[in-house]
């Protein structure tokens, strides 16, 4: 202040001005440091903080007028904060979100200052008032500048950890949320409606529920199940297709969310691989495909692509039998334990045969094999041999494998022997996979 009463120094207001356009006034989630003018400059509701240096300006030229230098500065505190508070709200964060400027979670060292030099003149001038009733209305809105920025602080410390909600394309088909099939887990993602996004070692899918992520480094967020996205090799997510925007796993755990939660929002978090996915399977149009990592191929996991593998416990009833002893046979239990599918496949009846190679030629698998114990006929073993065929009905995932579920085919026994009648008995059999 200067002798004049009703005076106040012009250094005050330009304190302000040069703080809020040099000083640190937020911290984003990066750690980066950004001053009032480019927060204000960003849009939304953070242009209410131009109100500070035009605030400062007007303290310049009304220096003489106490009432109005006042009031300009009480204005200029509240709407600061209004302004920064606009970080956190909906359309102050969506905002920021378009800019590619990641929201706010703190406050810079700058900001204090330039609320503190606000509360100090408006404090001043409440002194300078000759009537009790004026000088304790600016001291109050003063004090009240000052809980607010407290409040400010406690604002972002209890925003920490609140996600942005960021909802996939519209149009997503039905069965790509809710939909399950025998042996699918949550694990599995979908094809993708369209991913322009193409990255080295990158496979493109679609999340198959809604997804914890960090995005671009900095803020926490949710992607809505049907988001077309990029993974790696161990199944995170990286970029999301739409825009490029960079994804990282998520970071400690979420407190809230920031905008309106959609219907039925269940967010959970992308457990990685323990080892590198040479190939994903994908839910697309009610089936299961197969993508190889890295690329965009879909192979359809169908009835006809699944793969026998591991024990099928089946039962057969006769229908071939050239025999003497057919009624003995009748019903007949097997066991059949494939292992090395689907490169090298391999089936043995157990008790029955050593295994052999099981190949497929169309729909049909198929193999042949000596028998363990083959019949006796006039004291001398016939030379025996016991054909399997394998036919897939349908198919389940086991250990990240399209595998066959139920099954069914025929078991030929064909023996023969010197001064011996030929034998064959023929038993078609139905059967399950074992847990």
């Amino acid at each position: 202040m200067t002798g004049d009463a009703k005076t106040v120094s012009s250094a005050e207001p330009a304190l302000v001005a040069i703080a809020f356009f040099l000083l640190p006034t937020m911290v984003d989630d990066s750690g980066d440091t950004h001053s009032g003018a480019w927060v204000a400059s960003s849009g939304g509701w953070l242009t209410l903080l131009w109100l500070v240096p035009v605030a400062a300006i007007a303290m310049c030229v009304l220096r003489t007028r106490t009432v109005v230098v006042g009031s300009i500065a009480a204005a200029c505190a509240l709407g600061y904060i209004a302004g920064l508070e606009g970080i956190t709200h909906p359309s102050g964060t969506l905002t920021l979100l378009d800019e590619g400027i990641p929201p706010s979670a703190g406050i810079g060292w700058g900001l204090p200052l330039i609320v503190g030099c606000l509360v100090v003149t408006l404090a001043r001038c409440a002194l300078r008032f000759g009537s009790p009733y004026r000088s304790g209305t600016l001291a109050g809105v003063a004090l009240g500048t000052a809980v607010s920025l407290v409040l400010l602080v406690v604002t972002y410390e209890d925003g920490r950890g609140r996600a942005i909600l960021l909802p996939s394309e519209p149009g997503l088909p039905s069965f790509q949320r809710g939909t399950s099939i025998p042996g699918d887990t949550q694990s599995l993602y979908l094809v993708p409606a369209k991913c322009d996004l193409t990255q080295p070692t990158m496979t493109p899918v679609a999340l198959r529920t809604d997804t914890r992520v960090t995005a671009a480094s900095s803020y926490q967020a949710v992607l809505q199940a049907g988001t077309p996205v990029l993974v790696d090799r161990r199944g995170i997510p990286r970029f999301r297709c739409s825009d490029g925007l960079s994804l990282e796993p998520p970071r400690g755990e979420t407190k809230g969310y920031v905008t309106t939660p959609w219907a039925d929002l269940t967010a959970v978090e992308v457990t990685p691989a323990e080892q590198d996915i040479a190939a994903f399977l994908l839910m697309g149009n009610g089936n299961l495909v197969r993508r190889t990592a890295g690329t965009s191929d879909s192979f359809p996991l169908v009835r006809g692509t699944a793969i026998p593998q591991g024990n099928y416990r089946t039962v057969g009833a006769i229908s071939t039998c050239i025999a003497a002893n057919c009624a003995k046979s009748q019903i007949a239990i097997f066991t059949l334990a494939t292992t090395g599918c689907p490169n090298t496949c391999r089936i043995q009846v157990i008790d029955w045969t050593e295994g052999s190679r099981l190949r497929k030629t169309g729909d049909t698998w198929s193999s042949t094999d000596p028998l363990i114990r083959p019949p006796v006929c006039n004291g001398t073993p016939m030379t025996a041999t016991l054909t399997t065929t394998v036919n897939v009905n349908t198919g389940t995932l086991v250990a990240n494998t399209w595998a066959a579920n139920d099954v069914e085919g025929d078991i030929t026994l064909d023996a023969r022997g010197a001064n011996c009648d030929d034998m064959k008995v023929t038993w078609h059999y139905t059967g399950n996979l074992k847990p």
